[in-house]
């Protein structure tokens, strides 16, 4: 996603954001995400150890929690967190506030999927809006296409970019 690269590395800080968490190694969208933001700390210079970049499953907010308190144990700890999803973002909100963290004045903290409760938290999540109508009408013109034309048909990759919303989450730290 470049608009997920992008605000990752326009960053005035070279610290920000360099502690993702992550979906599952499986998922084809996972390793999208992971390569868009290696990209990104590459194209600006910024080099990360490995321990920095987590496994978190979607929607799982006490895994994310656990990999939350790892990363906020750690000597060098995160000015900014990336969540694998807006819900799962909650179990990491839960363990900042926990530790008498502010969001954003101490932690800046995104996520991805854009959902409703994701701007109903206090402060609103900074998050990657995806565009759903968009991808359900790419899915279904492939789909129709498909069975138009099966013997011609080719499993394409489609990439749909989706929206920065520009929550409160995210800071200068």
């Amino acid at each position: 996603m470049s608009q997920a690269r992008s605000w990752k590395a326009s960053s005035p800080d070279s610290r920000l954001c360099r502690h993702p968490l992550y979906g599952q190694d499986f998922s084809s969208v996972t390793r999208d995400r992971l390569a868009a933001y290696y990209r990104a700390l590459e194209k600006h210079g910024i080099d990360i150890p490995e321990e920095y970049v987590r496994e978190a499953r979607y929607l799982e907010t006490e895994d994310v929690a656990k990999q939350t308190e790892y990363l906020l144990d750690l000597p060098d700890k995160p000015t900014c967190i990336i969540y694998p999803d807006d819900t799962a973002a909650i179990g990491g909100i839960n363990v900042i506030r926990s530790r008498g963290l502010r969001i954003p004045e101490d932690i800046s903290i995104a996520g991805y999927d854009g959902t409703r409760v994701s701007q109903m938290l206090s402060p609103k999540l900074t998050t990657i809006r995806q565009d759903t109508d968009k991808i359900g009408r790419e899915a279904a013109d492939r789909l129709v296409s498909i069975i138009k034309k099966p013997k011609t048909a080719l499993v394409e990759r489609a990439v749909v970019e989706g929206i920065l919303l520009e929550g409160e989450s995210v800071g200068r730290i």
